[in-house]
């Protein structure tokens, strides 16, 4: 019963290590959310617009309110995936709209 455990055990290991690039330093992840206006800017000033990175703020209005707003930061890239998984959750809902209006036919 335990045959299979000692193959696995006795088979040898080998680990492959790949060396990364000093040049490359991994970009630390920025949260917008916590960020003031000037911290934004200072973030932002040498990046393009277009850069995945690149910290984009968008004035929403509150829903029930006529007056007030929210101020929404995301990067380029984050607000790409929320794009994304909005469009998907579209889709998904006329998917099955159209299926159950068809009534079983």
């Amino acid at each position: 019963m335990f045959l299979p455990f000692l193959l696995l055990a006795a088979t040898p290991l080998t680990v492959t290590v790949t060396p990364v690039p000093a040049s490359a330093p991994a970009a630390a992840p920025v949260d917008p959310t916590h960020m003031t206006g000037k911290q934004i800017r200072e973030y932002n000033a040498n990046l393009q617009r277009s850069d995945p990175n690149y910290i984009r703020c968008v004035s929403q209005e509150q829903i029930g309110s006529l007056v007030q707003s929210n101020y929404v930061c995301h990067t380029n890239r984050q607000w790409t995936e929320i794009e994304e998984a909005a469009n998907k959750n579209a889709r998904d809902t006329v998917d099955a709209m159209s299926r159950q209006s068809t009534n079983g036919r």
